[in-house]
């Protein structure tokens, strides 16, 4: 799914498991640059995007009336929200009841539909691209023994001296 829909498209946008999935997983690799990009690290990123999107309705939207605090630190809403992949909106309701009139504050924690298409496609992009080359930890380790036991006068005595082309 490309992150350049039309804001029609966008409305009807349903969150897909798969996005959901490469977003946590850009997000948690973002992170740790180290951690392998697996096919059972991304089952268990399935698995945390399921239970995130059945918090949600089919629109994105969760009443946060209906969570608990822990509900939220465990679904990492506020962090999401810090991350932009999140919003909040907020409406007022007067509610009748037999003792009269009351102000009901309803919030909704809404999906940034934008932000998790764009960060889906920029893991998928990333997991495809060929690993960059790296140095075998025994050269490096090879040349740190070479180069460090050179003395310092050594190094400051071979450093480059600018001359003109006459050498003087």
């Amino acid at each position: 799914m490309e992150a350049d829909l039309s804001n029609a498209e966008l409305n009807a946008y349903v969150p897909q498991l798969e996005d959901v999935r490469d977003m946590l997983c850009y997000m948690v690799v973002s992170r740790d640059p180290k951690l392998k990009k697996t096919k059972e690290f991304e089952n268990g990123m399935r698995d945390v995007a399921w239970y995130f999107l059945n918090f949600f309705d089919s629109n994105g939207f969760l009443l946060d009336n209906t969570l608990s605090s822990d509900d939220r630190v465990d679904l990492s809403l506020y962090d999401l929200k810090e991350e932009k992949l999140l919003d909040i909106e907020k409406d007022e309701v007067w509610v009748k009841n037999s003792y009269g009139s009351k102000l009901w504050n309803i919030r909704h924690w809404v999906i940034n539909k934008t932000n998790i298409i764009r960060l889906a496609k920029r893991y998928r992009e990333e997991k495809d691209a060929p690993p960059a080359k790296s140095v075998p930890s025994e050269k490096v380790d090879e040349m740190k023994e070479l180069y460090g036991n050179v003395p310092e006068d050594v190094w400051s005595s071979r450093s480059y001296q600018k001359t003109d082309r006459a050498g003087t």
